[in-house]
């Protein structure tokens, strides 16, 4: 829920906005695209554009940056759909991708109590045990990177606005307010 206008602050912590910038792609924007200043051109896709997973109307290398707040959580193959979104990607550009975290959004559970929509879950590092489902960390995440032609320039947790003292309450899904428990993974196109 308003998931791009929520990561605001956390790209201006980390100076993301340095990269976001040319012809943008922002998967999965819903009604919350990226709002970035002119000269930047933002193409938001969404479901009423085609399967996000393959992009298939669009060309190869059309955009300078690839930007997307938690849908590749929702995608059948997470390796396929970053092939694609690496796909129209130019050469020099970055690919931003925000997914909720396994360890504050999911809380270890699975399936999602919070989205029954969810086909994988990412975190950073590898758990004691791995989970059975679709489970992606930073490791998994930099190699399927490289095969795709992409090097994954930073990955890190940001929550904001999450009162870590109510994780006891898993009935309660503090990202339908102002909160964010995720995980960024910025990919860089050589």
């Amino acid at each position: 829920m308003n998931e791009q206008s929520k990561s605001h602050y956390a790209r201006l912590r980390n100076d993301d906005y340095r990269f976001l910038r040319g012809n943008v792609l922002d998967i999965g924007c819903g009604p919350d695209p990226i709002k970035l200043p002119p000269p930047a051109v933002v193409t938001g896709w969404d479901l009423k554009d085609g399967d996000a997973q393959y992009l298939t109307t669009l060309d190869d290398r059309s955009f300078d940056t690839v930007v997307s707040a938690h849908c590749l959580e929702h995608m059948v193959c997470v390796p396929t759909s970053l092939k694609n979104w690496a796909r129209v990607l130019k050469t020099g550009g970055y690919l931003s991708a925000s997914v909720p975290s396994w360890t504050f959004y999911e809380r270890h559970q699975w399936p999602s109590r919070y989205n029954g929509d969810h086909k994988a879950s990412f975190d950073l590092i590898d758990p004691v045990v791995r989970p059975a489902h679709a489970f992606y960390t930073m490791r998994d995440m930099r190699r399927i990177g490289l095969e795709c032609g992409l090097t994954l320039e930073d990955a890190r947790i940001e929550i904001d606005n999450y009162d870590l003292a109510r994780t006891w309450d898993k009935r309660l899904d503090q990202t339908m307010g102002k909160a964010q428990a995720q995980v960024t993974f910025i990919f860089f196109k050589a």
